[in-house]
């Protein structure tokens, strides 16, 4: 017979030792540049989860903005997300361009698939901003919009590229010229999908109402007052997937 409670504590070591493998693979702290402010949160709904985020300094005045969502749950996410990851913080001049190093990444994502039979899915926003034009070059492959925020105006950025994993194609880079007091919101669809004890979602024009409302807080306390609002909207039973929110703000 097999040992069922023996079993159960390795399972419950190997999630304890993914969560502190992918924890340890998200940004530390956020970027400090003149000129911005960034903060971002994620909290997973398992142990370990597929969202993702990062940023990297690509050289004096530009940074790249990512964020991502390996679709799924659980350990099998976890290892695509730490994929993907791996490759996108590869040090190669393409990083300064996001419609090729969307295209590798699903070409890697496409090729996996094609070994493992599997279809390997991932929504994925990748920028690299201009710090002293204030200039976003960015591609948004199936991710939900990121939203601009000039005081009360909430206005979500083009997006029209295909989820990543799915076929070969070649995403058209698109451009956004902030202005100086603007916000940047990322985040994934585990924050509009939250479900309230009805069923109902916590949608898009929820978050933008949120936003609205917080627009002289803080980019730290306008994430940890959107997650406050999602706590209290969600269901008893917990949240159904992975939540991540960033925040850029514009001096």
């Amino acid at each position: 017979m097999p040992d069922i409670d023996a079993q159960e504590r390795r399972r419950t070591a190997d999630l304890a030792l993914a969560r502190a493998v992918q924890q340890a693979l998200l940004p530390r702290e956020c970027p400090r540049c003149v000129g911005t402010t960034v903060a971002a949160k994620y909290r997973p709904a398992e142990h370990v989860g597929g969202d993702f985020y990062d940023f990297t300094h690509l050289g004096v005045d530009q940074i790249s903005l990512l964020i991502g969502d390996a679709i799924g749950h659980g350990i099998h996410s976890a290892l695509v997300m730490a994929l993907l990851l791996g490759h996108l913080r590869a040090n190669r001049p393409q990083r300064l361009r996001p419609a090729q190093i969307t295209a590798e990444v699903n070409e890697l994502l496409v090729g996996l698939g094609d070994n493992t039979g599997e279809i390997l899915l991932c929504s994925l926003f990748y920028g690299v901003l201009d710090i002293p034009s204030r200039v976003l070059f960015y591609v948004d492959a199936g991710h939900p919009p990121p939203l601009c925020c000039r005081g009360q105006t909430v206005i979500p950025l083009i997006a029209d590229a295909l989820l990543l994993g799915a076929a070969q194609f070649q995403a058209a880079e698109q451009c956004h010229q902030f202005e100086p007091g603007d916000r940047l919101v990322l985040y994934t669809d585990g924050v509009v999908e939250t479900r309230d004890s009805q069923g109902q979602l916590y949608s898009v024009q929820r978050l933008e109402q949120a936003l609205r409302s917080l627009s002289h807080r803080t980019a730290e306390q306008t994430i940890e007052s959107i997650f406050t609002d999602l706590d209290s909207f969600s269901s008893e039973q917990g949240p159904d997937d992975d939540a991540t929110v960033v925040v850029l703000d514009f001096a």
